[in-house]
């Protein structure tokens, strides 16, 4: 099959859709597909036969993301003899699959990667009421018209047939696991916790540096890593030398895949204040590397703490230290957690996760043909 994925994110932007769909259309090749991506210019991408760009600027609003701007030329996509298109985003460019549905008759899917209500309300807090009926309106019209919709996560699925969507699936994104893999031997002390994402304010990672502050004031043997970019970089890095945590709190920055792969193995714990994430690829990796999950409330927690491999956090950064300074207080339950984690993340393999999207995609196109 000749097939097309559609999103406002693809590399040189790192972040877990761009890398989704980059290790997917890899695995989908390998299995005899082609696989074109149509995403953003980007002043720092390289030229690929297989990716197509359309017009986006970066703006000072999202580090590293460029905006899609209309019009988006779809005539660029007149060479390629699709089948199926795929789409990672619903707003912006997502919209053109409505288009191609119509002129071409080319079925469409759709991942819906994220939740779009916290992240608008969190970014753009005026009206939330309106953002949410708008949100809601567009998400049925784009979902209803795609073959079907596939959900990373139950509560996902839930929410989307709670708006009266009767054609969601329920298929978890899949990894990369060859590069991850856990220690032999478990790090010594001290307990060393690590995030990994977007430094924006969806992420709430200035809540770690609170976190940090109550772990050093119980004189609690520990270091935080913070792996990622984003606007709120600079200020971290202020907010990390005005409380002297210098010693306890490092800032990578952007660090390469194979770099995380590296450093992921000789963490303690993941640690996340994000309300946002529906299966991010980062927590399916920590777990691969045998690190257990530490998460506030979210979409994607039940479905952790259900497999033991994951820890309700306190979302007040107080209780969140004293939650940590018990469990490792506690080597038994700590470790029970840490066996658990490789075995649940083979779970998430890629190439499975491939194998079902082609059933997903054959169905779409025979649907389109009768």
């Amino acid at each position: 099959m000749n097939l097309l994925f559609i999103s406002t994110t693809y590399l040189p932007t790192i972040n877990g859709v761009s890398y989704y769909q980059h290790f997917l259309a890899q695995a989908l090749r390998r299995l005899g597909h082609t696989v074109y991506l149509y995403a953003p210019r980007h002043p720092r991408a390289k030229p690929d036969p297989f990716v197509i760009r359309y017009p986006a600027v970066i703006t000072p609003f999202v580090y590293d993301y460029p905006l899609s701007l209309p019009p988006f030329h779809l005539h660029l996509l007149d060479r390629l003899d699709l089948d199926l298109v795929h789409i990672h985003h619903p707003f912006t460019v997502g919209t053109c699959a409505l288009k191609l549905k119509r002129t071409r008759g080319l079925p469409f899917i759709f991942t819906h990667h994220t939740q779009y209500h916290q992240y608008l309300q969190t970014n753009f807090p005026l009206f939330p009421r309106l953002t949410a009926h708008l949100i809601n309106r567009h998400l049925f019209t784009l979902a209803q018209a795609a073959h079907a919709v596939i959900c990373p996560t139950p509560s996902v699925q839930r929410q989307l047939q709670a708006l009266g969507l009767t054609n969601t699936v329920q298929l978890p994104n899949g990894i990369n696991l060859a590069p991850f893999s856990p220690q032999t031997k478990p790090a010594p002390p001290p307990w060393r916790l690590i995030f990994i994402g977007r430094l924006e304010k969806e992420k709430q990672p200035h809540q770690l540096l609170a976190l940090a502050q109550n772990l050093r004031a119980h004189h609690f043997p520990f270091h935080l890593t913070l792996v990622g970019a984003g606007r709120l970089l600079p200020s971290l890095q202020q907010q990390i030398r005005e409380l002297s945590l210098q010693s306890l709190v490092t800032c990578t920055g952007p660090l390469t895949y194979r770099h995380i792969a590296r450093l992921l193995p000789r963490q303690h714990l993941f640690v996340s204040f994000s309300t946002t994430e529906v299966m991010p690829l980062s927590y399916l990796e920590a777990l691969a590397c045998g690190v257990p999950l530490a998460l506030v409330q979210t979409n994607c927690l039940p479905r952790f703490t259900a497999a033991a491999i994951g820890l309700a956090l306190p979302q007040d950064p107080a209780a969140a230290a004293t939650y940590l300074i018990r469990l490792f207080h506690d080597p038994t339950r700590y470790r029970r957690l840490v066996k658990s984690t490789p075995t649940y993340a083979s779970g998430f393999s890629l190439d499975h996760s491939a194998h079902q999207l082609l059933k997903l995609y054959r169905e779409a196109v025979k649907s389109a043909v009768v």
